[in-house]
């Protein structure tokens, strides 16, 4: 939430659990602090791999992902 990167939650959460005191963003270059409170699952995002990962498998070509999220 802090960053604004994404990041699978269960590794990012084992991620800062184990680089106390403070978690840096593993992105390079980013400085923001990490914490396990501040992290947020993204529900768009998994409603468009779960779309990614169905048109994959009915053969579909997407082209194209839409970021509604960023503000």
């Amino acid at each position: 939430m802090d960053c604004k990167h994404i990041y699978e939650k269960e590794p990012v959460i084992h991620y800062i659990s184990t680089k106390k005191p403070h978690p840096r963003c593993p992105v390079a270059g980013c400085p923001k602090i990490l914490q396990v409170g501040r992290v947020e699952c993204n529900a768009l995002l998994t409603i468009e791999i779960d779309e990614m990962h169905l048109a994959s498998a009915t053969n579909i070509n997407l082209t194209m992902v839409e970021d509604f999220y960023r503000s």
